[in-house]
């Protein structure tokens, strides 16, 4: 069961009053402290570990994997509200891929708002594979592609690069 936090201002408040005659308890105070200090101490080690474990995942390689997402940001503009559809293309070179988000989006008049859409699902023909492959293992320049939505009755296109593979 969790117990209620007490700080030592409180802790200390407490104290002072519950000595009778304004005689205050020296010693029941050191001990309070001392205890609020152990606790501390307790804390700043587990808070020195936590770091300690952020920053051995810091330094770990970054892991491609075959999954492709693409986060589009949709600027409305106009005085009515807007519809992203759900679906849409990437395309690469001569490969076209299907890319889909988990619903439409509305967005307001006059907002913004960011979608994900996601990419590589089912079954992978040899352009798509060849893709995948550049996604997972890179690539030594930068691959460049162009996406496109539908919002309401148009649809959108904008491009992009995937980053080459670092060295």
């Amino acid at each position: 069961m969790l117990e209620p936090v007490r700080t030592p201002d409180a802790e200390l408040t407490r104290l002072m009053q519950a000595t009778q005659g304004g005689q205050f308890n020296r010693p029941q105070a050191i001990a309070q402290f001392r205890f609020y200090l152990d606790q501390d101490r307790e804390i700043l080690r587990g808070l020195e570990s936590l770091a300690k474990d952020f920053q051995q995942m810091l330094e770990l390689p970054d892991v491609r994997t075959t999954d492709l997402g693409f986060k589009i940001g949709v600027l409305n503009s106009g005085d009515s509200d807007g519809v992203i559809f759900d679906s849409g293309a990437v395309k690469f070179g001569a490969t076209e891929l299907p890319i889909n988000s988990d619903q439409f989006t509305v967005v307001k008049a006059h907002s913004f708002e960011t979608i994900e859409f996601s990419a590589f699902y089912g079954q992978l023909d040899t352009e798509r594979q060849k893709l995948q492959d550049i996604v997972k293992n890179g690539a030594s320049d930068d691959v460049p592609f162009k996406i496109s939505v539908r919002i309401g009755d148009k649809s959108v296109e904008t491009v992009g690069a995937l980053p080459k593979k670092e060295q």
